[in-house]
């Protein structure tokens, strides 16, 4: 009769095994489909994420050039006013670089000549920066023998070639 009386001591522990090993494998179940489910969503907007943005320019087009800051007494009354002007070209490729490159002491000089004529009121103005950007362009293109469109010239400005600096940017802008 003891044999009995052991046999179902023996059987009722085996039941919560078999309970833990059913709740053991239902969580890792759930996990598997938990860990499934979220990398099919990270894929999903990684996927999002790549597709290219509509008609960007490439970056490798885009070519500038900075130049030395220039230090420049500007024409107010008295004198005592002077700007610090940091300038990047932006460059049409390139070849016009180097081009850029060798004329470079001429349209410093030209930009300076063009600075010290301006007066501290028109350059702390919007208006007065934008227009210091494009009278520093033409003088830039008049380095290469490109006259302006607004000049009367004998010369068509569709017959001359392209002014090989595209745009002109402030890097820095004082005045003091």
């Amino acid at each position: 009769m003891s044999d009995a009386k052991e046999k179902p001591s023996e059987d009722a522990p085996s039941k919560p095994k078999s309970r833990r090993l059913l709740w053991l494998l239902l969580a890792l179940v759930g996990l598997a489909s938990a860990g499934s489910a979220g990398w099919s969503f990270y894929l999903k907007l990684k996927g999002e994420k790549n597709q290219p943005a509509p008609e960007l320019k490439p970056v490798s087009s885009i070519i500038y050039l900075p130049l030395e800051p220039v230090v420049i007494n500007l024409g107010d009354e008295g004198g005592g006013r002077f700007a610090q002007v940091g300038i990047t070209f932006q460059i049409r490729d390139a070849k016009s670089v180097e081009e850029v490159k060798k004329l470079l002491p001429s349209i410093r000089n030209r930009i300076l000549i063009s600075l010290s004529e301006r007066k501290a009121q028109d350059l702390l103005t919007k208006e007065g920066k934008e227009r210091l950007a494009a009278d520093i362009l033409v003088e830039a293109g008049r380095a290469f023998g490109i006259e302006s469109a607004t000049e009367n010239s004998a010369v068509s400005v569709s017959s001359q070639a392209p002014n090989p600096v595209v745009q002109v940017l402030f890097s820095s802008l004082i005045i003091q």
